[in-house]
Order: C-alpha cells, then sequence, then structure tokens
C-alpha cells in the first residue's frame, strides 16, 4: 500500500487512490505515466485485500512488493526487456529502473484549505504552495526542529542559507524572524519564527510537529506540487543534509529517516537522477542512518541542471567535478547483456566494403570491449549511441539488431540488479490502464495484469444485474453476450482466465447464474434467461447467453 504512483494529482500511496475499506473494483479517472514518458488514464482502482506477497530490493535499494503474477520490466539474459513476474524474479536479476519519467501536476497546490485563525490576526498566510514555500519546506524538513509547537525553529549552518530564510520568512509570513549566532562557530546559529499559527499551518502541510528526525518524511504537499516547487524542496533539503563529496564526483544526503530517503529516492528518479539507498551503523547512537547518494556524470549533471545547491561552496565543488575527466565508479549508463547483440550488428556491416575488416574495426573501436565475450565490460548509453550512429553510416543491414539499440535509447532505463527477494503477506492494490497496460510505481514499470480478470468478473456482474441484457442493448433476445479479453500469448491468456475463473468460484454472487465453468470459457445465465429457459442447475439444456473468455494476440 506504500507503493508510490506517480499521476497528474502528483504523487500518491497506491492505496490513496481508492478506498482500501471499499469494494474490490473501484473507478478511478487519473493520468499515470508509463514507459518512456508516455502518458495515459486509469480505469479502475482494484482493492485484492490481504494476499500472500513477493518483493525484491536492488542493489541501489529501489523496492517492490505485490502478488507472485504482478509483472515488472527486467533486462532478460537475452539482452531484451521484458514482463517478469515478482515471484520469477531472483537476486542477479537486472531490474528496469523508469528514468524517463519527467511527470508532474500542472499547477500550484491550492494551500488556503490549511490556513487556521490561532495567535495574531494580523499575520498572513501564503495561498499557494509556490516555489519559495517549497524552498522553506526543504530547510524545515532537514534542519528544522520537529517536535516544537508554538514556533518554526532550524539550525542553519552558512550565512548564505540566514539570508535566503530571512528572504523568505519576509515574502511568504511578512517578517525574517530572529537569528542568535552559536558562540562556538563563525555562522552557524539556531533560526527561529514565533508563531503558533504559522506552525499550526506548516504542520497541515506535512511538517508534522508529531514527527521526529527517525519519522520524518517528505511533506505530502511537496507531492502534490508541480516540477518546481519539488525541485526547489529538494534545493534546500540537499543544502542541509546534502554534500558534494570526492571533488564532487559524488552527491550524497545522510537521514536518520529511511522513509524520507526513500522517498527522495522516487522524487529523485522522477528527475531523471537515480540515487542509491544503503544504511549504516552510526557508533555512539547504535541506529541505523540512511545515506543516498548520486554518482556519474549524467546523473549529477541532470541534479546540478535540475536541483543543485543553494550556497555557492557545495554548488561550486560539484560545478568543478565537470571540468575534471576520468573514469567514474557509477553502473547507472550501463546496460547488460548487450555482448550478442553487438557481435550481431559489427557482422552485418557489408562484407563487399573495401577493406571491409578495417571498417568494421571503427565500429570495434566505438564498442571499445564491449563486443569480447571473455571481458565484463558492458556497454554504456553513450558508446550506444555513437555506434549506432556509425553502423547506419557504414550500412549495417541487421535491421533487427538496429531497432534493438533504438529501443533500448527510447526507453533509456537504468539496470539495476537484485540483490534481496522475499515473502510475505499484505493488502495489495492494482490500477487498470486500459491503454498501455501499465503504470510507473517507485520507479518501475508495473503491468496491470491482476485487475483485467478483476475487470472481467465486475463486468459480468454488471450484465447480470441488468436482468435482461439483450434488451438493454437492443439484441434479439437468443443472441449471446461475449466478453472476450485479449492477453499478449497464449499463456497469458490462460492464467488470466484462470484467475477470473477464481473470482467466479469464490463470489457467492456468481452461483446462481453459473451455467458451466470450463478450461477455456464460462457461461452465465441472465435472470432472463432463466425465466425463459430455466436454470441450468436443474437443466443442463438450458440456454446460457452470456460468455466469458480470455483469448491471445501477437499482433505488433
Amino acid at each position: 500500500g506504500d507503493t508510490l504512483v506517480l499521476t497528474d494529482w502528483g504523487i500518491y500511496p497506491i492505496r490513496d487512490l481508492g478506498d482500501p475499506n471499499g469494494p474490490e473494483i473501484q473507478s478511478l479517472d487519473v493520468g499515470v505515466v508509463q514507459e518512456a514518458g508516455r502518458v495515459s488514464r486509469s480505469a479502475y482502482f482494484y482493492n485484492g485485500g490481504v494476499q500472500p506477497t513477493f518483493s525484491y530490493e536492488t542493489r541501489s535499494g529501489y523496492r517492490l512488493e505485490g502478488t507472485g503474477n504482478h509483472r515488472v520490466r527486467v533486462m532478460t539474459p537475452e539482452g531484451t526487456v521484458d514482463w517478469k513476474r515478482l515471484d520469477e524474479i531472483r537476486p542477479g536479476d537486472y531490474l528496469a529502473v523508469n528514468r524517463s519519467s519527467s511527470f508532474w501536476p500542472e499547477d500550484y497546490l491550492d494551500v488556503r484549505p490549511y490556513h487556521n485563525a490561532r495567535g495574531r490576526k494580523d499575520l498572513t498566510l501564503p495561498e499557494k504552495l509556490t516555489e519559495d514555500l517549497g524552498l522553506l519546506l526543504g530547510y524545515l524538513v532537514g534542519d528544522g526542529t520537529w517536535g516544537t509547537r508554538l514556533s518554526v525553529e532550524m539550525t542553519v549552518a552558512h550565512d548564505e542559507t540566514k539570508a535566503e530564510l530571512e528572504t523568505l520568512f519576509e515574502k511568504l509570513f511578512g517578517s525574517k524572524g530572529k537569528f542568535l549566532y552559536d558562540s562556538r562557530t563563525a555562522s552557524c546559529g539556531n533560526f527561529s519564527f514565533n508563531s503558533v499559527r504559522y506552525r499550526e499551518f506548516l504542520h497541515e502541510l506535512g511538517y508534522r510537529y508529531d514527527f521526529d528526525r527517525y519519522s520524518k518524511r517528505v511533506p505530502w504537499t511537496i507531492f502534490r506540487s508541480p516540477r518546481s516547487v519539488q525541485a526547489a524542496f529538494l534545493s534546500s533539503l540537499f543544502e542541509t543534509d546534502g554534500c558534494a563529496e570526492s571533488g564532487g564526483k559524488r552527491v550524497t544526503f545522510s537521514t536518520a529517516s529511511e522513509r524520507l530517503a526513500r522517498e527522495v529516492q522516487v522524487l529523485l528518479t522522477n528527475f531523471g537522477v537515480p540515487a542509491s539507498v544503503r544504511s549504516r551503523r552510526v557508533k555512539g547512537y547504535d541506529r541505523l542512518y540512511w545515506d543516498l547518494s548520486i554518482r556519474g556524470t549524467r546523473s549529477r549533471k541532470t541534479f546540478a541542471d535540475t536541483i543543485g545547491f543553494r550556497t555557492s561552496k557545495k554548488t561550486s565543488i560539484l560545478l568543478g567535478s565537470f571540468r575534471e575527466g576520468g573514469r567514474e565508479g557509477s553502473n547507472a549508463e550501463s546496460v547488460p547483456a548487450q555482448k550478442p547483440w553487438v557481435r550481431r550488428l559489427i557482422a552485418s556491416v557489408p562484407s563487399n566494403l573495401n577493406r571491409a575488416g578495417r571498417v568494421r574495426s571503427k565500429l570495434q573501436e566505438v564498442f571499445g570491449n564491449c563486443y569480447k565475450p571473455n571481458l565484463r565490460e558492458e556497454l554504456t548509453y553513450i558508446r550506444m549511441r555513437e555506434a549506432l550512429s556509425l553502423a547506419r553510416e557504414l550500412g549495417a543491414t541487421d535491421s533487427e539488431a538496429l531497432e534493438h539499440f533504438e529501443e533500448l535509447l527510447r526507453t533509456d532505463y537504468f539496470y539495476d540488479p537484485v540483490v534481496r527477494v522475499g515473502t510475505g503477506e499484505a493488502p495489495v492494490y492494482d490500477l487498470n490502464v486500459p491503454d498501455g497496460e501499465s503504470f510507473v510505481a517507485n520507479g518501475v514499470t508495473n503491468h496491470n495484469t491482476t485487475i483485467s480478470a478483476c475487470i472481467s468478473a465486475y463486468e459480468t456482474y454488471k450484465l447480470i444485474n441488468l436482468g435482461d441484457p439483450q434488451r438493454y442493448y437492443g439484441l434479439p433476445a437468443s443472441n449471446t453476450i461475449q466478453l472476450i479479453s485479449v492477453a499478449t500469448d497464449r499463456d497469458q491468456a490462460g492464467l488470466l482466465y484462470q484467475e477470473v475463473s477464481g473470482h467466479f468460484s469464490k463470489c457467492a454472487f456468481f452461483a446462481p447464474y453459473t451455467a458451466n465453468n470450463t478450461q477455456a470459457y464460462a457461461r452465465f445465465q441472465s435472470p432472463k434467461d432463466i425465466e425463459r429457459y430455466g436454470s441450468f442447475s436443474e437443466n443442463m439444456n438450458a440456454k446460457a447467453t452470456l460468455k466469458v473468455t480470455f483469448r491471445s494476440c501477437i499482433a505488433k
């Protein structure tokens, strides 16, 4: 239920998109994002109740939990991206993390419903959650004192931060607040703003006084905000507990709250910045702290361009790292299992060219060691893009290989190996997205397989409830109404039909209307069928005019 789904309303825990205490199938019209940033809309929310679950965690800390037949995108050993069930995922499988989503709400969040009349009546509160309020929330989440109820307080470590906070408070609330220097340091001190009205307002926005450093999290209002506000929040948050380490070649953020670290990871991934989350035990506290790390030139450059730090010192260290060359320790740009495809592309350069061997060697040079079977070096996106261009220039003829690499560049996944799998039991939820049959959640592309069977059961229920569905739709009384769901292959059609058969057999509603339920289809009588032809339970020749099937389709 905590799985974070990207929608055009904002980022929501999947359970909050419907009613967890409501019916199994609920209507839901919300925009979702799919593979490579494609946008679609959901039709239904599925409330599956408590079921056995399977889970995984990748090397970078991306996690997901769901039913065994829930499917996600992975890189196969054959070097192609495909769906894989959660109960089939094993350590070493490469999960495809979707970093091309770039999906946010368009409008500022209206925060007037969270105003209050406590304290001084002459003080004003913002009406919209703008970039300025996003900046303030980032500073408070990072360095603020969460438990205070009568004032807003935070530690300030730089004069630049002090000046920005004074400006923010004056713009947002009409007063600069107070700052007291710590006599032990040159610029560190405590910033405070005494107002029960402002503190209550910020509490309602998600900077809650009933949380502490170990339970703090991204304010819910930030999840509902547009791109520019989320960028402002992350920028000030990284300014508080973030660093540009190793000469700027690693951007880090540390926190005592695991939940905050994982939520920030989801926010960053939506910006195209994959990040790793790892725990470490801090001596003297006997507690785990959580370190979020951004590596690799592309990821750090995207962070610098779209988010960045607030102070000149951290910014200069980060930007300075881009002026230095050399190899960096990051797998964010590696694409595993591509050696056979690389060799196919090289071999397809026409041999009738003059000095074909030398021509092919140009392509080999661009690929580097990526085509050599005995070396472990993987293909990178940079090499792939350059090699694809050169291969076309040289007249490569393997159209399947060319299309394969074009598709990899289009989807632009970050491939992260699974390091742990597990089982459990939990409430499960899903979305039905008719166009595209998928949605991005927790950074990965999820297939909505399970709910397809639920929709079939629900549509059957609606037909029976019509009483005389043929009359309702203007059809001859003897006409069969057939519900056909199309699956991507024969095996999948069989699995889906098994699921919908389970819904029919477990739900007492269907029992009086069930005619026959085979391994290929199910037939039902409507109330009018029973009136016209008699009940199937008493006469097995009684006509049933409702039929449900799942069929496969391999059309591209």
